[in-house]
């Protein structure tokens, strides 16, 4: 639990210093309003009721449709898929990726950005903390992910893929597609971390970096409440919010300046009437 913005940093130094011993090395960083507990760690394509196999389908109809339509506004590469998955997540498009940051002040952003009258502040906010060499590592070393890779090799090699492409073919099987797919190629359970191109001003700017989840809603849920995980939450109560939002916004960590276009400006002017009008 932090009260400050200064707090908030000394606690994410602290962190950086149990966990790693590279500077090089990155944390990623989420934040959540406290207000969202029931789908915290979720991705929106999860955050339904309806049944997997009704959510995967739905899913994969989705992302041919923004695809169809959104190649008129597109400005990035049109012929990996994983790249339109992105973007289609960054503009709010339902996807099973999970987006963080490796800048701990964008996350405090998100987590807070919301809260601008007295209603929202009866509830605060979090931003989760992760090891994403750990978990890499974790992931790998499990006895399930062995071997589903190695059962995927054996398909793969039955399909005369070639060596050079194994990996990049392994990482598409994450990917949203039809029933005949995962029919073929079953989606894994476990989630896979992602190396992201900035293929977007919006995702450079933001730091972001995604998370694609498997078959399993609740298994980054699981991972934290394993007692190793480096997985790690900050609280940040309601009445400390008004101070952190002014603090952030001097530290140059605005609307703006994560959403580098007029709808972020906009965004940002309409933060700034709203907290005029609660004072």
């Amino acid at each position: 639990k932090i009260t400050s913005l200064e707090q908030y940093v000394r606690e994410v130094s602290k962190i950086r210093e149990e966990w790693l011993s590279d500077p090089a090395d990155e944390l990623w960083f989420r934040g959540e309003d406290e207000k969202h507990s029931k789908t915290t760690l979720l991705p929106e394509l999860y955050r339904s009721e309806k049944t997997l196999l009704e959510v995967l389908k739905m899913e994969g109809r989705l992302f041919d449709e923004f695809k169809r339509c959104g190649v008129q506004y597109s400005e990035f590469n049109l012929n990996d898929e994983w790249n339109w998955y992105f973007v289609m997540q960054h503009h709010g498009g339902p996807t099973r990726l999970l987006d963080w940051s490796d800048g701990s002040l964008m996350a405090a952003h998100f987590g807070i950005r919301s809260k601008t009258r007295d209603e929202d502040l009866k509830t605060g906010s979090v931003v989760y903390v992760l090891d994403p060499h750990w978990l890499v590592k974790y992931l790998d070393d499990l006895p399930a992910v062995k071997e589903h890779r190695e059962t995927w090799e054996k398909r793969s090699q039955n399909k005369a893929i070639p060596e050079d492409d194994r990996d990049i073919e392994y990482e598409n099987t994450w990917l949203p597609g039809g029933e005949e797919d995962f029919e073929e190629d079953p989606l894994p359970s476990h989630l896979f971390l992602l190396d992201t191109e900035q293929i977007t001003r919006r995702v450079a700017a933001q730091r972001s970096r995604f998370m694609v989840f498997g078959d399993d809603p609740a298994y980054l849920r699981k991972l934290a409440a394993i007692k190793s995980s480096r997985l790690r939450k900050i609280t940040i109560p309601g009445g400390c919010i008004p101070k952190m939002q002014t603090d952030i916004r001097d530290c140059g960590v605005t609307e703006s300046v994560i959403f580098p276009d007029l709808d972020g400006m906009g965004r940002e002017i309409k933060q700034l009437w709203q907290r005029f009008k609660a004072r």
